[in-house]
């Protein structure tokens, strides 16, 4: 962990984390045919759920802030959760997975999808869990 100076904040990456165990489950939950139809292209609308399961096992209570991107349109999600639509190009630097860079992306990906930000804050108590579902889908040729 970096330098934090006493009364300031800084982000904890949640693998870091040692008190808090976190699981993530994801599955597709449907697939749409023909969804979609741009310039003369026809797509499949693919809709995924997934649950953020956190336990603190931790002595005391933790605040927490969870974040999840998602590749697609953020849709739904419990807890007060609040989904943003980001800007690709104005959005600070987000952490990508491995494969990023290499993966050529199509070019029709950012007419049809987007890139959707899910955060919660929340208070978890000593010996306690907290499963944070959401929803989110994408448009696939």
């Amino acid at each position: 962990m970096t330098y934090t100076a006493p009364g300031a904040v800084t982000d904890l990456e949640i693998t870091k984390a040692v008190d808090i165990q976190v699981t993530k489950n994801e599955s597709e939950a449907r697939r749409v045919p023909n969804a979609v139809k741009w310039q003369d292209n026809e797509y499949a609308r693919v809709e995924l759920e997934g649950k953020i399961t956190l336990t603190n096992y931790r002595g005391a209570p933790v605040d927490l802030e969870i974040t999840r991107h998602v590749l697609g349109v953020a849709s739904a999600a419990d807890h007060n959760g609040l989904i943003t639509k980001l800007n690709l190009l104005e959005t600070g630097p987000i952490e990508h997975p491995v494969w990023w860079n290499w993966y050529s992306w199509p070019s029709w990906w950012n007419q049809v999808n987007g890139l959707s930000r899910v955060t919660w804050k929340l208070s978890l108590e000593p010996g306690k869990s907290v499963e944070l579902g959401y929803q989110w889908h994408y448009f696939w040729r």
